[in-house]
């Protein structure tokens, strides 16, 4: 018969069990770890216990941030005096402090000299601190304190000395080492014996979810402890228990929006708590910001297109970047994605759950999209229960009974054969679940059958003018386009991809048809609302720009654009330009079709330049001519040397 597997921290307990035994031990301990690793939650969990079991109490201060002596004296007042130290009694309490202290020689260094004399800073124990019993005094985030380190052992040796107290100190060591060049030597003059306290995971969950009060919580992360543990230590490689403390009190908040029905069931809670650990533990690291979440989900997303073309060497080798000025020292979301590929591939990042939208909003403003939790819980976990297409309550196959999953795949495939699908994005939901069900063998159609029909479908919607022009998105956009917030089953097939692009040239050649008129209305609102016209041609963050990769001026007649430029104020002619300048700012590969325009631009040179010079001695002829200086010079410059740079084989 096995027995019982002893706390990983049993052996410091045992220890501290001796040295609170001691009468009057004379040096401290010390328990060391990283950040997060549980040293707090350790000395919590052992002092209760120690108090339950012997007449010894406690007195535990943080040193955090800590500038004076009179601080940490004010902390250990307030727990051995609470009544005193009340808002009522605040005035009483700091007579009766004054009242009580007083001087006391102490010798750091055991040499039978004062080393009171040696650093006034240090100030003697105050007298209603000389008498605490068998209390053992906590001194924790050393690391932390901002007294001197010299100053803050010499404070605490008093206690030993003078006292007879046992002390132990928790620090993050490493952090006091690098700090302090003299830190080891002080250090053995009052610290007996240090301990590393490694993380104990699961007595620290079953501990955190018993915070919670929230009983449905704190018995499913008691019995789903392997699963936890699996995602959270095996998976994203973390130990730390304050994020996974923080995580259980994220899990309860959002359980508390959960729609009723989904509370009893436990794999709801699987899913929110799979993507609530890996946003947690990445944002924590601070590999991602909170509010990076949906640009992450879209490089992932992205990179698994690539790959899925057997790109890999092209991609995961390559040294461009999507940034033509980026510090060597600043990694992108596109670095961090290709260093964690394996990670996210582990958690199945491409199917977040609910949308990475909805996490984005929980991390980045803390706000818990109530509406948008329950309708993705009862699509994907009670189909059946509200007004649910069969291509949604398909979507969720792997939730289907066997008979419920024929049922409802005979009625889409019905819809489809009789073209009911006429929405492309639809259409794409549509055969990303087909080819995800034939490569798993469980549809009679192959892969290949699939595309073929798919094709001829998308050939159908366009001769009947159903399908939409391309939005003007970049190529990693195009890649990680979505239905109902939901990604697409099988979009890392080869066959989806081909699917994809085969749509995406023909969205192509009808939005070139369309580049003509539209050239036309860019015109007009650059004369109108110049606001506007450089929200639809630079790249901004608040709203898709619809030109900012398209060489939409090439369709735009050089004489019509010159004559609505010299109609207006050489305010106004300013600020045109501004914006050309922004929108060649960065070339990069989303955006290098943009090199075709230098043939317009300096078309546009010339005319300004002629312009300019019939109109010699005029303000007017001046701030053109400033124009093509300041702006269209170093704009042609710019946008040559990158026609260079591309244009060398790679």
């Amino acid at each position: 018969m096995n027995q019982p597997q002893e706390p990983i921290n049993s052996n410091i307990e045992k220890y501290l069990d001796y040295y609170c035994g001691l009468s009057s031990p004379k040096f401290a301990v010390m328990l060391k770890g990283t950040w997060g690793s549980g040293k707090t939650w350790f000395i919590e969990q052992y002092l209760e216990k120690l108090e339950k079991s012997t007449k010894h109490k406690h007195l535990y201060v943080s040193l955090f941030g800590m500038t004076k002596f009179s601080d940490i004296e004010d902390t250990f007042f307030q727990q051995l005096h609470p009544v005193m130290s009340s808002k009522g009694m605040e005035i009483a309490g700091k007579l009766f402090k004054g009242l009580l202290k007083a001087s006391i020689k102490f010798d750091l260094d055991n040499d039978g000299r004062d080393d009171g004399s040696v650093n006034l800073q240090v100030p003697d124990i105050p007298d209603y601190l000389k008498n605490v019993g068998e209390r053992i005094l906590i001194f924790d985030d050393l690391e932390r304190c901002k007294i001197d380190l010299v100053d803050i052992f010499g404070y605490i040796n008093q206690f030993l000395e003078h006292q007879g107290l046992k002390i132990v100190i928790i620090a993050d060591e490493s952090k006091l080492e690098s700090k302090n060049h003299d830190y080891k030597s002080n250090k053995e003059k009052l610290v007996g014996k240090t301990f590393n306290i490694a993380p104990d995971f699961e007595n620290a969950l079953k501990s955190f979810a018993s915070e919670v009060k929230e009983p449905i919580i704190e018995k499913f992360l008691s019995d789903h402890v392997d699963f936890i543990k699996d995602l959270y230590i095996n998976k994203a490689n973390r130990e730390n228990l304050r994020t996974l403390r923080n995580m259980v009190l994220d899990l309860k908040r959002i359980f508390a929006c959960f729609p009723p029905k989904a509370k009893d069931n436990p794999e709801v809670l699987k899913d929110i708590l799979k993507f609530l650990i890996l946003f947690s533990t990445e944002i924590s690291s601070a590999k991602i910001k909170s509010g990076d979440i949906v640009r992450l989900v879209n490089e992932y997303r992205h990179l698994r297109a690539k790959l899925s073309l057997k790109a890999i060497d092209n991609s995961l080798s390559s040294n461009k970047s999507d940034e033509t000025h980026k510090d060597d020292n600043v990694k992108t979301l596109k670095d961090i994605v290709k260093e964690n590929y394996d990670l996210y591939f582990k958690f199945d990042l491409d199917m977040v759950f609910p949308t990475k939208e909805w996490w984005e909003k929980f991390f980045d403003k803390s706000l818990i999209d109530s509406e948008g939790l329950t309708k993705h819980i009862l699509s994907k976990y009670f189909p059946d229960d509200r007004d649910t297409s069969n291509l949604e309550k398909l979507y969720y196959w792997r939730k289907l009974s066997d008979e419920k999953f024929e049922d409802l795949l005979g009625k889409v495939e019905l819809e489809y054969a009789n073209k009911k699908f006429d929405d492309i994005q639809e259409i794409k939901q549509v055969i990303s679940i087909y080819l995800s069900l034939s490569d798993k063998k469980l549809i009679k159609k192959n892969k290949k059958e699939v595309l073929s029909s798919a094709i001829d479908y998308v050939n159908y919607l366009n001769n009947i003018g159903k399908i939409p022009p391309t939005k003007a998105l970049s190529v990693r956009e195009m890649a990680i386009e979505k239905f109902n917030d939901r990604g697409f089953e099988g979009s890392n097939l080869p066959e989806f991809v081909e699917f994809s692009s085969y749509i995406d040239s023909i969205q192509e050649s009808i939005r070139i048809k369309q580049l003509a008129d539209d050239a036309k209305k860019l015109l007009d609102i650059m004369i109108s609302d110049a606001s506007k016209f450089y929200q639809m041609v630079c790249q901004n963050d608040k709203i898709i720009s619809e030109y900012y990769a398209v060489p939409i001026f090439n369709q735009i007649n050089i004489e019509d654009f010159t004559s609505k430029l010299f109609s207006m104020i050489p305010e106004d002619q300013a600020s045109i330009f501004v914006i050309l300048k922004e929108r060649y700012k960065i070339i990069n590969e989303n955006n290098k079709d943009l090199l075709s325009e230098i043939v317009w631009l300096n078309k546009l040179q010339e005319y300004i330049t002629k312009e300019s010079e019939s109109k010699q001695g005029k303000p007017s002829g001046y701030h053109l001519k400033k124009l093509n200086e300041d702006y269209l010079d170093s704009i042609i410059e710019k946008l040559e040397a990158e026609e260079i740079k591309y244009a060398k084989p790679n």
